[in-house]
């Protein structure tokens, strides 16, 4: 019974003070087996121990007195949504003097609405001053699909005066406090709060979100989700899949779930109007299933060498062409592209940099990434590699009304195709973008429009295959090798327009395929060769342009500029957070 019970209240010897196991007669004798996750990981220990049950609380469960600084954590999942403010973890009884607080449920009568949060009562008697862990509407609301586990922790920096509230790990609420909290405050649990309590746990000194206790479905030890900054400065504001959602990185453990979760708890979720920034640090992140977001996510490596999500080696779902899957996607649109008609151009604001994405070997159902992003978004210093070359698409841009969106800096290596774009909305840009080794065609457009800058290919098929009749392309200052006699570089109908393209070892630089359509003739479309082009394509215009004066019309060939590259520096002596300056702001804020 007591190791069941020292189990469940996560007791971490020599690293925090649990009251002895008498005490916990204030949980039922009966014992939930529903928990967060099978294990439980202290960061503090390197270990992880096993997680049979939790409990619910029917009287106060007194856990210690505290001097100074703490870390006061739980894992807790409602079985309701109350209808007024529940205290969970509490520092302070009503007989203690001085200032109290506490972390748990915030009712808001005004929206009938109910948020985890936390309080702070200056003096006994007070009114309280109540404050959320996030936005409004933010996945720090209780709603029905929000009931599941979630963990809360409330930390006291004695030095700096702070008290911060946390959940799940990513989501913080941190307040100055105008006196001390008094010494000999009890820590205790409420009985008020109707649902599971597990791995109750108190350290005596103000922790990190690195270091709080993780909720694991593998057992993993000698683990740090703590690494250093090297993309953004610290304070910058982002969250890291590491620190905050607890992937590990180290190509051993699976970090599918992981990964997931950051996923679902960010994406979908504008963080107080602005997109959320997820950090994946440098390591290789092993994946068994697809990682997907839907939108409103910046999601950063710290580049394509350094940063890596690995599928499996023959991984199971990933073994059929016929029903391909992707190892990483983005897109609010549920289903694979074309699946769904009910696609409106919502899928807005998707970035994706740093990476790159290994589909392993024996997986010939695989596709690298699934890229879907309306009005603005960028995919940029992205690898895309085949192992063994198979699988179906490397980057796969078939959602209908992907883009405005920019695609830079891009490698994708093996696949049947390599990057598969379809219909006429809304136009994708690409730029240094190089193909390698593909099985049937390095891009396959399927009608949109699209603006193609600096396009390298090493390939026996086609570089380009255009298709759709709708179609328009422009293709400038790229180069294509290592073709077949029997293949031409760019396959393409009447809406192209070429310039400054090198071609070497293909049969025809460009074979133009001209599709008419009239309403009165059966078929109503209606294809006949056009153009065949040879060598070096200087400039070509698939459609002859017609000039006033009957003048032979040729582009300006004004030169591309590129954008100016942000120079880093140093991350601790060059970036300064403006919130540090909050004590000059004076009159109404303005100033």
């Amino acid at each position: 019974m007591k190791r069941c019970l020292l189990t469940m209240l996560g007791c971490w010897i020599g690293l925090c003070h649990i009251a002895s196991a008498e005490s916990f007669e204030s949980f039922e004798a009966g014992r939930e087996r529903d928990v967060p996750a099978p294990y439980l990981y202290n960061p503090l220990a390197g270990k992880a121990a096993e997680n049979a049950s939790s409990a619910n609380l029917t009287t106060r469960y007194t856990v210690q007195t505290v001097d100074g600084s703490f870390t006061f954590e739980a894992f807790l999942k409602p079985s309701s949504i109350p209808k007024k403010s529940v205290p969970i973890l509490c520092a302070g009884l009503d007989s203690e003097p001085g200032m109290r607080c506490n972390a748990g449920l915030r009712w808001l009568s005004n929206f009938r609405q109910c948020y985890w949060g936390g309080a702070v009562w200056p003096q006994v008697g007070e009114k309280p001053d109540r404050f959320s862990t996030g936005h409004y509407v933010s996945i720090s609301r209780l709603t029905e699909k929000t009931m599941g586990w979630r963990h809360l922790a409330m930390v006291y920096d004695a030095k700096s005066q702070t008290l911060s509230v946390w959940l799940d790990h990513f989501q913080q609420v941190k307040q100055r406090l105008n006196q001390p909290l008094p010494a000999g405050l009890s820590l205790w649990v409420d009985p008020a709060f109707d649902g599971l309590v597990d791995s109750v746990r108190v350290v005596d000194r103000p922790l990190g979100v690195e270091s709080f206790l993780r909720a694991t479905h593998m057992k993993i030890d000698n683990v740090s989700f703590d690494h250093p900054e090297r993309t953004f400065p610290k304070d910058a504001g982002h969250l890291s899949v590491k620190r905050n959602f607890g992937a590990v990185g180290d190509g051993v453990v699976d970090d599918t779930l992981a990964i997931r979760k950051a996923f679902h708890d960010l994406a979908n979720h504008q963080a107080s109007g602005a997109t959320y920034v997820l950090h994946f640090p440098a390591g290789t992140y092993r994946v068994t299933d697809t990682v997907k977001w839907s939108r409103f996510l910046r999601v950063h490596g710290e580049g394509s060498e350094v940063t890596k999500i690995v599928l499996d080696n023959r991984c199971k779902g990933f073994d059929d062409p016929e029903n391909p899957k992707p190892v990483v996607a983005a897109s609010a649109v549920p289903g694979r592209p074309g699946s769904n008609r009910a696609v409106n151009g919502s899928t807005i604001a998707n970035f994706f940099h740093g990476f790159t994405v290994a589909t392993g070997t024996g997986n010939p159902g695989a596709i690298g990434v699934e890229y879907h992003s309306n009005n603005y978004g960028s995919l940029e210093d992205v690898t895309i590699e085949s192992g063994d070359g198979a699988g179906v698409i490397g980057l796969d841009l078939s959602h209908k009304t992907n883009g405005p969106t920019l695609i830079a800096d891009t490698r994708v290596v093996g696949f049947e195709t390599g990057i598969k774009t379809s219909h006429m909305e809304y136009s994708i840009t690409m730029e240094d973008v190089r193909l390698e080794a593909q099985g049937k065609v390095g891009i396959a457009n399927g009608g949109n429009i699209l603006a193609l800058n600096r396009i390298s290919s090493v390939n026996r098929v086609p570089a380009i295959r255009s298709s759709g009749g709708s179609e328009l392309i422009t293709i400038l200052n790229s180069t294509f090798t290592g073709g077949a006699a029997q293949n031409a570089a760019i396959e393409v109908g009447a809406g192209v327009y070429a310039r400054d393209v090198k071609v070497s070892g293909y049969g025809n630089s460009l074979a133009q395929t001209i599709q008419s359509w009239n309403p009165h003739r059966k078929p109503n479309y209606l294809s006949e060769n056009g153009a065949m082009l040879v060598g070096t394509i200087d400039e070509f215009v698939g459609d002859k342009p017609i000039h006033p004066d009957g003048d032979e019309v040729k582009a300006l060939a004004l030169p591309i500029k590129d954008p100016p590259i942000t120079v880093r520096g140093d991350l601790e002596n060059d970036w300064v957070n403006v919130q540090k300056f909050s004590h000059l702001v004076t009159g109404d804020g303005k100033s």
